[in-house]
This record gives structure tokens, C-alpha cells and sequence, in this order.
């Protein structure tokens, strides 16, 4: 009976450690495309287009899921939307 309590107690703990680290990844993913995000929208052009670049690539990780894959979507396509020269977006 104690064997069986502690394969249990020690399924547990790799159940509790898989868990933590994904959230971990799923973190440090977050603040991937935080980062990824305020460099898209910055005034200079270099950054700009590395974040957009950044956006996309992070976007693909198996971390993200189908809703935050939507975000990211469209985040780049309102962002790379081009003004017309009334002030108004296409």
C-alpha cells in the first residue's frame, strides 16, 4: 500500500511540474509578444518592422492557442494597414 501511495504522490508531482512549467513557457511567451507588440508600433522604421517580424514569428509557437492566434493576426493586419492621404485607413 505505501508503494502505491508513493507511485501516486510522485505522478502528482510530475503532473504539478509539467503543469508549472508550461505556464512558465506560456509566460516568457506573453512577454515575447508584449515586447513584439510595442516595437511594431514605434515611429522608427528598423524597430517597427522587427517587431512586426517578431509578432509573426512568435505567433506560431504551439504555445499559443487558436483565440491568441487571432489576436496576433489581427494586430498585424490593423498595424500594417497604410493611411490614405485624407487621414483615413484602407
Amino acid at each position: 500500500m505505501t508503494v502505491i501511495v508513493g507511485v501516486v504522490g510522485f505522478g502528482g508531482v510530475i503532473v504539478t511540474l509539467s503543469q508549472k512549467d508550461r505556464a512558465d513557457r506560456r509566460a516568457e511567451l506573453w512577454r515575447r509578444l508584449t515586447w513584439a507588440f510595442e516595437r511594431a508600433v514605434s515611429m522608427n522604421a528598423a524597430a517597427s518592422a522587427l517587431g512586426l517580424s517578431a509578432v509573426d514569428i512568435v505567433s506560431r509557437s504551439s504555445l499559443v492557442s487558436r483565440e491568441e492566434k487571432e489576436i496576433a493576426s489581427a494586430f498585424l493586419d490593423a498595424t500594417l494597414v497604410s493611411p490614405r492621404s485624407d487621414g483615413d485607413f484602407e
